[in-house]
Formats: C-alpha cells, sequence, structure tokens
C-alpha cells in the first residue's frame, strides 16, 4: 500500500524544542505512486521520468529509480541523501542494509533517500558485460578494446553517453527532492558520491542543510594520475605502522625489502598465477603482471582489514615466490567491481571530468611508486574509445560554500588522500575535517566516526564538534603476525 507522511500538528513550544534539536517535520506526501519495496517491505520504491536532455527537455525519457526508508520515529529531521562511489554504484542496491544494519538513532530520525544516479542501477544503468573467463579480468583495469567497442554500441542504442555526467545527476537529484515534497535535504556521499555532493551543493545551496563527505573527492582531481601517489604513501604508512606495533616489527623485520624483491620478480615479466573461479572449482592458471600486482595492493589498501594483512603476504610470498594471494584478491575485486560498477557510466564520468594531465605530469606523479604509469595508461586506452561530453572550465573550480560540511579521511587511503580533502575544506567556511590515521578509503561508518556524525547531525554545526577520537582511537586490526607471537593492538 503506498505510503502518505503529512505534516503533525505541533504546539509551538514544541516547535521551537524541536526546531533547537534539528528535528522539524517537513510537511510532504511521499508520492503516491511509491510502493512497497519488492522483497522489502520498510522500505517505499518508486521511478520518476526525466529527460535524458534536461536542457533540450524533449526525446528520450529515462527512469530514475528512487528508494526511501522511512524514518522509525515521530519526529523527522531533514532526509539524508546517499550518494554512492564508483562512479557507477547503484544506491538502491543498499536498501536492504540500511534497514537492517544502519545506525539506529539516525534511523529513527531521518529518512534515508537512495537514488540511482542516471546510468546506475534501474535508472538506464550503462552496464557493460563483464568477461567470461577469470583470464580475461588481468592485464587491463578497464576493459579490452574489442569488448569496449562491443559495450560502446551495445549502449549507444538506446544512450547518449555524453549525457551521464555529475551535472545532469544534480538536477535529477534535485527533481526527485522536489517530488518527494523535501524543502532541504542532508547529502552523504562517499569517494565519487562526494564530488556529486559538492556539485549539488554548488547547484543547488538552498536545498542542502549539510554535507558528510567521506574520502573526498575534488574538483581538481586528474584520476587516475593521483592514484600512484596516494598507493604508495598509504603503503608506506603501512610499513610504518607495522615497524610501530613490536610484534610486527619483529615478525617482518625486512617488510620494504622484502616488497622490493617482489617487484624485481614482476618487472622481469608477468608471472603464472593461480585462482579459483568459485571455491568449489578447480584452479585457473593465469598470467599476473606488475601492473595487476600494484593494482592489487592499492585495492587492499581500501580496508583496514585488508591491509593488516599486507606485511604477511608481502613476506610469505617473497620467500616462496607464490603470488596466489595476491592473484586471487585481483580476481576477487575486479570480478566484484564488474558486478557493482555501471561501467559505461563510469567510463562516461572519468574520461569526461577530469582535468587533463601532460606526460611531465604522468612521470612526476608516478616515478618512484610501485603502481607506477599501469592505470594512467589503462584509463587512456579505455577513454580513446569512449564518447566525452563537453565540461565547461567552471566546473573545475573549487567549490566555496558556508553550507555545514562534515569530512572524513583516512591515512592509508590510496584514492583520496588527506591532503586532497584539506584543498576541499580551505573553501568550506563551515567546515571540519577528521582524518583516521590509519584508516582507509571510507571512515564515517566506524564507531568513532558514527558518533562525530551523530553529534554534527543533531546542531548541523561544526561548532565546537569533538573529533578528537580519530587521533586517539585506533581504526585498524593488529597486523597479522605469526601465532605464537599473539596479536598486538597498534599504539
Amino acid at each position: 500500500m503506498p505510503m502518505r507522511l503529512g505534516g503533525l500538528q505541533f504546539s509551538a513550544a514544541m516547535v521551537l524544542a524541536l526546531a533547537y534539536f534539528g528535528l522539524i517535520v517537513q510537511s510532504r506526501a511521499i508520492p503516491a505512486d511509491l510502493h512497497p519495496c519488492k522483497g522489502l517491505a520498510e522500505a517505499r520504491c518508486g521511478t520518476l521520468m526525466v529527460f535524458e536532455n534536461r536542457l533540450a527537455k524533449h526525446g528520450r525519457r529515462i527512469p530514475i529509480a528512487v528508494s526511501v526508508v522511512p524514518g522509525t520515529g515521530p519526529y523527522r529531521a531533514e532526509p539524508i541523501f546517499i550518494l554512492q562511489g564508483g562512479p557507477g554504484q547503484a544506491a538502491t542496491d543498499i536498501a536492504s542494509d540500511i534497514v537492517h544494519d544502519w545506525e539506529a538513532e539516525l534511523r529513527k530520525t531521518h529518512d534515508v533517500v537512495l537514488v540511482d544516479q542516471r546510468g546506475t542501477g534501474k535508472s538506464n544503468g550503462l552496464r557493460c558485460a563483464p568477461a567470461a573467463a577469470p583470464q580475461e579480468y588481468f592485464g587491463h583495469v578497464e576493459y579490452d578494446p574489442a569488448r569496449l567497442k562491443a559495450c560502446r554500441a551495445q549502449l549507444e542504442r538506446r544512450a547518449d553517453l555524453t549525457l551521464y555526467g555529475s551535472s545532469l545527476a544534480a538536477d535529477d537529484l534535485d527533481e526527485v527532492r522536489a517530488w518527494l515534497g523535501y524543502v532541504k535535504i542532508i547529502l552523504w556521499g562517499g569517494s565519487y558520491g562526494t564530488k556529486e555532493a559538492q556539485v549539488y551543493m554548488r547547484q543547488y545551496p538552498t536545498h542542502v542543510a549539510a554535507a558528510i563527505l567521506d574520502g573526498v573527492d575534488s574538483f581538481g582531481s586528474r584520476d587516475p594520475l593521483y592514484y600512484a601517489y596516494g598507493s604508495q604513501k598509504g603503503l608506506e604508512r603501512v610499513f610504518a605502522d607495522c615497524a610501530a606495533q613490536p610484534s610486527c616489527a619483529k615478525a617482518y623485520p625486512n617488510l620494504s625489502g622484502d616488497f622490493a624483491i617482489l617487484l624485481d620478480r614482476f618487472r622481469r615479466g608477468p608471472l603464472n598465477a593461480h585462482v579459483h573461479p568459485d571455491p568449489m572449482s578447480p584452479p585457473v592458471t593465469v598470467r599476473y603482471s606488475l601492473g595487476d600486482f600494484g593494482y592489487t595492493v592499492r585495492g587492499l589498501l581500501y580496508s583496514p582489514e585488508r591491509s593488516a594483512l599486507l606485511p604477511s603476504q608481502i613476506t610469505a610470498s617473497a620467500a616462496s615466490g607464490n603470488v596466489d594471494v595476491f592473484a586471487q584478491a585481483y580476481y576477487e575485486r575486479a570480478r566484484a567491481l564488474g558486478q557493482a560498477i555501471s561501467g559505461g557510466m563510469y567510463l562516461s564520468i572519468t574520461c569526461s571530468e577530469v582535468q587533463p594531465y601532460t606526460p611531465d605530469d604522468v612521470t612526476r606523479w608516478t616515478a618512484g611508486t610501485f603502481l607506477g604509469d599501469y592505470m594512467v595508461n589503462d584509463y587512456r586506452n579505455a577513454c580513446a574509445l569512449w564518447p566525452r561530453a563537453r565540461i565547461p572550465a567552471s566546473y573545475f573550480r573549487p567549490l566555496t560554500s558556508d553550507i555545514p560540511t562534515l569530512l572524513f579521511s583516512g591515512g592509508r587511503d590510496p584514492t583520496t588522500p588527506a591532503e586532497f580533502a584539506e584543498g576541499v575544506a580551505r573553501h568550506l567556511s563551515q567546515s571540519k575535517h577528521s582524518v583516521f590515521p590509519r584508516g582507509g578509503h571510507g571512515n564515517a561508518d566506524n564507531p568513532c566516526g558514527m558518533s562525530i556524525v551523530k553529534a554534527f547531525l543533531k546542531t548541523k554545526s561544526v561548532e565546537g564538534l569533538d573529533i578528537s577520537c580519530a587521533k586517539t582511537v585506533s581504526s585498524a586490526v593488529a597486523f597479522k603476525v605469526p601465532a605464537k607471537q599473539g596479536p598486538e593492538q597498534q599504539r
């Protein structure tokens, strides 16, 4: 049965009290064509049709899929719109997680709105066919030329691939906001979603009550140019953290040297490795290159739990010459991303919304790094086969805003280093930046990060906001060491 939320009647004193705590109920009626989501009755789902070409306002219409998870309490603050990363992840995919696993205190006081950005999920998702065999995942991050050309030809039958950028998506998002009857909203973006949040903040500043940016991307980013630099810094942080943990330092006294041994082997040429397509399948032999290995290590740095395994994995592989554990991690990550990311939308944004760079820039930012220019070359080859939108120079200017904004960064993050978030924060007059020294890519959902978020959303102000737990509480698990030494928390 469609849900309809009407305004409640309050006394003047109660209205003032609720306003102080940020809990004014916004008068609205959820559109009647929202219905219980299939298999998730606690949420409401629907579709808003928009013009693919919003400027022309005619021609092809595309669906924008929406899921609303209503707040559980009687009083509601502004709704939280969650903006996914990638780019290319579908927000509605996490509706069940919001219903069953999300912070109860936030669920009580906020509706949560999930919108599949144009080109993702059920919003005319621009998906490319995944690789058919494990061997096809290796040797490149994006698609091989033949598969990429086929994907483009298939998608162009139902989409203008130059019309799936961030600015048009922000227009869609605001149309969804108005359709749902909300006046102001709270933006919560992760990774690429932080850039989409900034686009919306710039285009619709009066509709934003507050913003949370976790793993902060910027308009000045030139992805993937900075990936090698960020990955090198993240790995060096792991090495330093291991050296500072006595049990780790004792177990792996030559960690950087062991890593150098692995790099030297890969520089002589790809190695044979074995991966299991699934737990019940026999192993498949693949050719595993230096670039593949670098991409694997970068992926492991995203998570504190996974990066905590790096010292043991590096040391064991250097000693044995067996790199299967890394090849398996590469395969699982590549396959998961292929399933979660709409590859066509990913390329439509990353090939168009990045400032150009020169060969000298590539040398400067990749020299002396374990990843090198592998990802730069791979992206360049993919983008040469993909149509690009014309992006005005004004798009790349930093966002200047006084919207209350909370930023999170991780010290081991290989993709959005803390220093880049600092550059964004400098132009946000009402912002606070919380850095987790041992954190990876995304930190708002750990216990410390969530406590900061809840305090921030109670007042929607950074004044007096206590973020000290990020410095004093470890956000990473202990490094894996031989059992006889026992685990030891990082200090």
